[in-house]
C-alpha cells in the first residue's frame, strides 16, 4: 500500500479538502473511469450530483492516510484517501443500504484534481484522526 508516514494536522487536511472543492467548484476535475469506480454506479442509484454531494460533505474526520502515487511517472505525486459511509439504494432491489465508500484525490500542483477512486469500500479501513 505503500502509506506515508507523515503525521499530518486536522488543519492541513482541512486546507487539502477546500481545494479539492475549490477545483470542483471551478470545474477543474475529473473522475477516473476505473472498472471500481463504474461498479458503484452500476449497483447503486447515484448520479454526479450526488457524487460531487458525498465530496463536498467530506470532513477532516473521514481522512484515512497518504500514500505516494504507485506510477513511475508520477512517483513524486501524493495521493490522499478519505472513506465515508453514505445512505445509498441499491439499484435492484430498492433496499437503502449504509455502504462505505473509498475515495481517492490526486490534487495536482496547477489546482486539477483527478479523483481516481469513487468506489465501495473493499476492506476495513482506520481513519486517520480517531
Amino acid at each position: 500500500m505503500n502509506e506515508d508516514s507523515s503525521i499530518f494536522s486536522k488543519e492541513e487536511i482541512s486546507s487539502y479538502l477546500s481545494e479539492v472543492k475549490k477545483a470542483i467548484r471551478d470545474k477543474k476535475y475529473t473522475f477516473s473511469s476505473r472498472e471500481k469506480n463504474k461498479k458503484l454506479f452500476i449497483d447503486y442509484i447515484i448520479d454526479e450530483k450526488k457524487r460531487l454531494e458525498i465530496i463536498y460533505n467530506l470532513t477532516v474526520d473521514d481522512f484515512c492516510y497518504v500514500r505516494n502515487n504507485d506510477h513511475k511517472n508520477y512517483s513524486n505525486e501524493k495521493l490522499y484517501v478519505f472513506s465515508k459511509k453514505i445512505k445509498l439504494i441499491k439499484r435492484f432491489d430498492f433496499d437503502e443500504q449504509l455502504v462505505g465508500i473509498y475515495i481517492k484525490f490526486n490534487k495536482l500542483e496547477d489546482g486539477f484534481c483527478f479523483t481516481i477512486s469513487f468506489h465501495e469500500l473493499e476492506h476495513p479501513i482506520n481513519k486517520y484522526f480517531k
